[in-house]
């Protein structure tokens, strides 16, 4: 019955009666908070409260707009014949993240050529590409960064359609058959699809291991806010996981190098061009989140940053040749990131209330909280029911409250202060907590004033501090607002420090039967994490630290050897009555096909749609 209702609530009519209601709400309420509320001595307080809930409710009309039809576009089948070029951009990226989506390219179905694009100039690289058999190419320099490797790769190949990923996403192999059927429009320029990981661990997931359920923060852009642009040719490129038309970037000048976010600077200048987008919601392919908060930060700094760059330099208000709903929907996408300032202010409100005694909204408490609660009960089921259960409040809340300062800083940049230099998101192990020191030490301070201002407010409602400034109700509403705060701070920084490794490779946490092949026995385990430069184990009897072992992994259709050295045996807990043994190390495949076998079954396992992450009880 839960589950029955659970469907009906996310339906397209209700959804909708839903959103309708809560957008009539809304226009209520900001107007009565406009004429009914503000309090006139204290406007330098008021009014910023009333402009941050007025963007607040911009944003949700446009979340309505953008998502109020998700129906997917006709899908034709692949055309035969076509020419395609994979294209592997790549920096410093490790090699064994390199190898497995160059297999990926390799196993990619359609007939087509793969490029490895090196921006590191890489002696190990080339080799590894000579082995693999792919094309690589390289350049003097790094000029114009990502963007400038592809521009540069453009002129030394010629297929009519290029599929882009990055050196850390996995083409699945029917990706090309899925998305090049779109090109029979001819006016289609590029088809890009979800970006999804498989490390379900990383700081931007929520994963429920026992449950089975994970979501990121991502969901509800790449699964219903890019759909929902479909309806008005707005769908943008996201730099990866992609294919596109050649003549189409050819004819707006190739990859735009102007901002250091060029798919959606290429996107805006493709459709004020006349070229169409789509965007095809079907997982087809899968790749690595960032691991850490430094990673994380990284990569939204670059991404606000580029969104403030555009703003500036090509504004989607006043670019020639866009439709009024794509300027509209560019706009919602770039202005999403001053969502930061909305959320500083609301973290600030209840600490000025109880440290000043000053109420931003002059009104008998009563009525005010009569209307208020339906706002924001409305809203929020609206958001839930519109994304098909992609929004989290909670969540959201966290994640807003970690890409805060971040966003912030990012913003500066529409005033014209450049980022000093590009940098690429960290694939490797976190650097410990000295390296995410100087991003975290902001929210401890802000915790810190969120304390100081409870006491001071707990001291003025028991008179023990200057006067209550009015309805003592409004103090203690504010000290709940305040709690509230301090438990997505730390609720924010427990991810934040619960997400670090020292693992430069990420392991699939997949269970492979394995056998220990030792002089005079044999010991019987599984694996409980892999990959092809490090094991961990589960076993029936220790082993020796510094031991170099043989092992022997049972795919499915065939077996594999290797060695492992031990660098940790530990006794664990018993399971089923059976003595076991924790055992982790480096580990090396006996032969390159050992090693492609092993990476082969790995990617099969994410092209199946399947999170290797959520397993079932282990047995022996």
């Amino acid at each position: 019955m839960h589950q029955r209702l659970r469907i009906l609530f996310y339906t397209t009519p209700i959804s909708r009666v839903i959103a309708l209601l809560a957008l009539f709400y809304t226009f209520y309420y900001i107007v009565w908070r406009a004429t009914s509320s503000l309090n006139m001595d204290a406007l330098w307080f008021s009014l910023p409260l009333l402009l941050i809930e007025l963007y607040g409710a911009i944003n949700f009309a446009l979340f309505l707009f953008m998502t109020w039809d998700l129906k997917p576009v006709p899908h034709p089948a692949a055309p035969d014949r076509r020419t395609v070029d994979i294209f592997i951009p790549t920096y410093n990226e490790d090699l064994s993240i390199l190898r497995m989506t160059i297999l990926g390219a390799l196993n990619v179905q359609y007939p087509h050529e793969t490029w490895v694009l090196d921006d590191g100039r890489r002696p190990a690289l080339r080799d590894l590409c000579e082995k693999m058999h792919v094309h690589y190419l390289t350049r003097p320099d790094n000029k114009f960064h990502k963007a400038g490797n592809i521009n540069a790769a453009l002129t030394q190949t010629n297929g009519e359609f290029i599929a882009i990923f990055d050196a850390d996403q996995i083409p699945f192999p029917g990706f090309v058959d899925q998305t090049l059927g779109y090109f029979v429009d001819e006016k289609v320029a590029f088809v890009q699809t979800p970006q999804e990981f498989y490390n379900l661990d990383s700081v931007q997931h929520k994963t429920n291991w026992q449950a089975g359920q994970t979501w990121h923060e991502q969901s509800l852009f790449y699964n219903i806010i890019q759909p929902g642009k479909n309806r008005w040719n707005s769908a943008f490129w996201c730099g990866s996981n992609s294919i596109m038309r050649r003549s189409a970037l050819l004819s707006v000048g190739g990859i735009a190098t102007e901002t250091v976010t060029e798919d959606i600077h290429t996107s805006l200048r493709l459709h004020a061009a006349g070229w169409k987008s789509i965007y095809h919601n079907e997982l087809l392919s899968m790749g690595l989140a960032p691991q850490d908060f430094l990673a994380f930060t990284i990569q939204r700094l670059r991404w606000g940053q580029g969104a403030m760059q555009v703003l500036r330099r090509e504004n989607p208000l006043f670019k020639r040749g866009l439709t009024f709903v794509q300027r509209i929907n560019y706009l919602s996408s770039i202005t999403t990131y001053f969502e930061a300032y909305q959320r500083l202010i609301y973290i600030l409100a209840p600490s000025i209330v109880l440290f000043t005694a000053v109420l931003p909204i002059r009104t008998v408490m009563l009525p005010f909280m009569l209307r208020f609660i339906p706002y924001i009960v409305l809203g929020i089921l609206a958001n839930m029911t519109m994304s098909k259960g992609r929004f989290r409040p909670v969540e959201t809340e966290l994640y807003n409250l970690l890409k805060m300062v971040t966003f912030i800083k990012a913003s500066f940049a529409l005033l014209g202060l450049e980022p000093k230099s590009f940098k690429v998101t960290p694939k490797g192990a976190s650097k410990g907590l000295a390296a995410i020191s100087q991003l975290i030490w902001p929210y401890y301070a802000f915790m810190a004033v969120i304390l100081l201002s409870m006491v001071i407010g707990g001291l003025r409602i028991a008179g023990l501090w200057g006067d209550l400034g009015g309805d003592a109700s409004a103090l203690l509403i504010s000290e709940g607002w305040a709690i509230f705060n301090l438990l997505l701070f730390i609720g924010a920084l427990r991810a934040v420090l619960q997400h670090m490794t020292r693992r430069n490779t990420y392991r699939f946490p997949v269970q492979i039967p394995v056998t220990i092949l030792m002089p005079n026995r044999s010991i019987h385990g599984i694996t409980t994490n892999v990959h092809e430069q490090g094991l961990a184990l589960l076993l029936t009897e220790p082993l020796f630290e510094s031991d170099s072992i043989r092992v022997m992994m049972h795919l499915p259709h065939q077996q594999i050897e290797g060695t492992m050295v031990v660098r940790a045996s530990n006794r664990g807990n018993n399971i089923n009555d059976i003595k076991v043994w924790h055992t982790s190390g480096p580990f090396t495949p006996a032969t390159p096909f050992a090693a492609d076998t092993l990476d082969e079954f790995l990617i099969t396992i994410m092209s199946r749609q399947m999170h290797p992450q959520i397993q079932p009880a282990l047995s022996l």
